[in-house]
């Protein structure tokens, strides 16, 4: 329903919520391809026998926003192409797939198949360009011996103040040096470099105690915010991003985010040069240029260009079913669209 709305949902004059798709005045021809018993999707073998009767029926272009879990060229491809090839009036489209990554990291070569067919047009989702969906938040280096200007995603704790009024901007990053057998920790209240933090951002590594508790150290001698950045997930571990939790009884009212821990070891040896000022939260807008992090991307195994373009696919309002079978009507009005991407 969704992708049906997308495509082409023309809502009556009048009605609660006004939306048209790509092509508001297109027919739609529904092929099933559930399967009731466990709810999964099934598609006939060969792939032809769900194509001709939809070209019988007079469509043009057959829409598919499914694949398969292999990223190589295989049999439900050539399928494709042949059928194209001998209907060169019948346009496959497919999506290219949800793989690409998560978000701190891409994932190439990761086109689904049929969508890696040669002749199908496989679409790539794009990033929404609506101004009231922003990205996760990101910390700035304003200032420092190289990488000026460059971003790192952080995520805030559940713990201190995260709201506009408290954004830091411009601040002197330090790195903490307590009395702990690793000084970067914070974990000892026992702060050696407490002057030079004081009114400045505390860079302090994450391990041997709860997160609270080195941003409260660092409050305590006047840090102004504080930056956990991840240990060193070598040999076996995954550097990611998470939301720090409060522990230990520990009060912290200044901004805390968490960051990785290669952007938290760029920051360590930048601030071995020279000063490094920094921001956050900093807040980047989507653009429609951009690939969404979770589209698949090409190109193919066999180095081919897929997918072939990019449309809009992150954050899309579009219809919603009603789940009501004994209608033919989307939900009510106030829950009649839905986002998704």
């Amino acid at each position: 329903t969704h992708v049906v709305g997308s495509v082409a949902a023309n809502t009556p004059d009048g009605a609660a919520f006004e939306m048209q798709g790509a092509a508001p005045l297109a027919k739609i021809a529904m092929e099933d391809g559930g399967r009731e018993s466990d709810g999964g999707l099934y598609f006939p073998e060969p792939l032809q026998d769900m194509f001709e009767p939809s070209q019988a029926g007079g469509v043009n272009v057959h829409s598919n926003s499914w694949g398969y879990s292999s990223y190589s060229y295989q049999t439900r491809s050539q399928e494709v192409d042949q059928f194209m090839y001998d209907h060169q009036d019948f346009l496959l489209v497919f999506a290219a797939g949800n793989d690409g990554g998560s978000g701190y990291e891409t994932d190439f070569q990761t086109v689904s198949e049929p969508g890696v067919a040669k002749n199908a047009l496989t679409v790539a989702a794009g990033e929404n360009y609506d101004a009231r969906y922003t990205k996760a938040p990101m910390l700035r280096i304003d200032e420092a011996v190289v990488f000026a200007g460059g971003l790192a995603s952080v995520l805030f704790a559940d713990f201190g103040p995260r709201d506009a009024n408290t954004a830091i901007s411009g601040a002197k990053l330090v790195l903490m040096n307590s009395a702990d057998w690793d000084s970067r920790l914070g974990c000892s209240s026992t702060v050696n470099n407490a002057a030079e933090l004081a009114g400045n951002v505390a860079l302090v590594y994450r391990g041997d105690c709860f997160f609270s508790q080195k941003c409260a150290n660092a409050e305590a001698v006047g840090a102004i915010a504080c930056v956990v950045y991840n240990s060193d997930p070598w040999p076996f571990g995954v550097d990611e991003l998470i939301v720090m939790s409060a522990g230990g009884g520990f009060t912290v009212s200044i901004p805390s985010v968490f960051a990785m821990f290669s952007d938290g070891l760029i920051l360590q040896v930048l601030l071995g040069y020279a000063d490094v000022r920094i921001s956050f939260p900093v807040y980047e807008t989507f653009d429609p240029s951009n690939v969404a992090t979770f589209s698949s991307r090409g190109p193919t195994y066999d180095r081919r260009f897929k997918p072939d373009i990019l449309a809009m696919g992150d954050q899309i309002l579009s219809t919603l079913s009603d789940s009501n079978l004994a209608n033919e009507q989307c939900s009510d009005a106030t829950s009649a669209f839905r986002l998704s991407g």
